[in-house]
């Protein structure tokens, strides 16, 4: 009675290598219930990246300011006084991008793993298609020889060859 206890106690014991073995077979024989597990229990974390450029630019033009003034000194004389201001544009330009980045990859392998299986199940379906096909070329040609044979036979009884 003692040691059936002590048996009971030592192999009820869930460890995290029996576990670990438990979910490695649970995984490989069916994959899309661990994916699916996997993407309910942990799922998915935003991750926002903010990217903030700032960008002065300055352009300084030259505005041009033109005074005439006429002067006479004994002749006639004409100057232009050319005065040239200068005219600053200051430009600030400031690009914020968030961008918000999620991924979740437990529901992508889900996706990837039935993805696999319908190829593999369309593959099988195509070579399965591809063998009968040539089963039914090759009956085709025997059943053509087989009615140029009967047509033969026929033509050759009415023309009373054969008899």
């Amino acid at each position: 009675m003692k040691y059936i206890v002590i048996l009971l106690l030592l192999s009820s014991c869930y460890s995290q290598q029996k576990a670990r073995v438990q979910l490695g077979k649970a995984v490989t024989t069916y994959p899309e219930i661990g994916a699916e597990f996997c993407a309910l229990t942990y799922p998915v974390k935003e991750l926002v990246k903010s990217d903030t450029l700032y960008k002065t630019d300055t352009i300084i033009n030259g505005f041009t300011f033109i005074d005439t003034a006429y002067i006479k000194i004994r002749d006639t004389v004409t100057r232009t006084i050319t005065k040239t201001l200068p005219n600053k544009i200051v430009t600030n330009t400031v690009h914020i991008r968030d961008t918000i980045v999620k991924e979740n990859t437990a529901a992508k392998g889900l996706c990837e793993i039935e993805r696999n299986r319908a190829i593999g199940i369309a593959t099988e379906a195509n070579l399965r298609a591809d063998k009968w096909q040539g089963k039914a070329l090759t009956r085709f040609w025997l059943l053509l020889a087989l009615i140029l044979l009967v047509a033969g036979y026929v033509g050759a009884r009415l023309m009373g060859k054969i008899k």
